[in-house]
């Protein structure tokens, strides 16, 4: 996992894995699971947005927005076959309430997908 903050104070919190993964819709869905907490609601639930996977047309992708105490984040999570993880857009670091939509999230979870990943013969794994 990485925190990325930009001068410009938007931050960034990424976190991801690479390997084999023979169900992209178990993995989004096991991590949905993981992400519910009892303090915490999903103002958003997290829906399927087009993943545009250039190395994987069968990916995923789901962006909602969450809230816990007094934080709002908008999440995107992606999984493929090769690759999976998630992006948290804190709102405090886009302004409040929440001024990041779905659709903005999206691509930019896109841009950082392609950005983090290349293609290896078959496979996809994460750039260094």
């Amino acid at each position: 996992m990485a925190r990325y903050t930009a001068d410009s104070g938007g931050v960034l919190i990424i976190g991801g894995a690479w390997g084999t993964i023979t169900d992209p819709d178990a993995v989004t869905t096991s991590a949905i699971a993981a992400m519910q907490s009892p303090r915490g609601a999903w103002t958003v639930p997290l829906t399927d947005v087009d993943a545009r996977d250039p190395h994987d047309p069968q990916g995923r992708l789901k962006c909602g927005i969450s809230t816990e105490a007094l934080l709002v984040f908008v999440v995107c999570l992606w999984a493929d076959h090769d690759t999976a993880g998630s992006v948290n857009f804190p709102a405090w670091a886009e302004g409040s309430p929440a001024t990041l939509d779905q659709t903005t999230a999206a691509d930019r979870t896109r841009r950082i997908r392609d950005a983090m990943t290349a293609p290896s013969n078959r496979r996809t794994t994460c750039a260094r």
